[in-house]
């Protein structure tokens, strides 16, 4: 199994200024066993696709976006609130979430979320 590896994940489409639904990431090795990521450096960004400095940007332990939990704590949850998003604009971002345990052991998954404006 490789050290960094990258994973895309569906892509997540909303209304203008809705909450972004928990996304959730669960991390085990290839015996189904847990990975415990409590201890991991984990950074979750939005960044807008023409643009490369990110809207929104959370990290574990210091923001409440960013969760583990799991009965291993190998499950990493990440949201955004309506409050929060109220300041994207109508476009297309990246989702990244890098999970860093120790020197060598890196995950990041990659989503794509889409913004559009309500129609009536």
């Amino acid at each position: 199994m490789a050290v960094n590896e990258c994973i895309k994940l569906n892509n997540v489409c909303l209304f203008l200024a809705d909450s972004l639904p928990l996304q959730t990431l669960t991390f085990v090795d290839a015996d189904a066993a847990a990975i415990n990521v409590s201890a991991a450096v984990i950074t979750f960004a939005i960044t807008k696709t023409d643009t490369t400095v990110a809207a929104l940007s959370y990290t574990l332990a210091a923001d409440a976006e960013v969760t583990v939990t799991g009965a291993g704590n190998n499950v990493v949850g990440y949201f955004v609130g309506a409050v929060d998003m109220a300041t994207l604009t109508v476009g297309t971002y990246t989702i990244k979430v890098k999970t860093a345990l120790g020197a060598t052991w890196t995950r990041t998954a990659i989503q794509r979320l889409d913004i559009t404006t309500a129609t009536v």
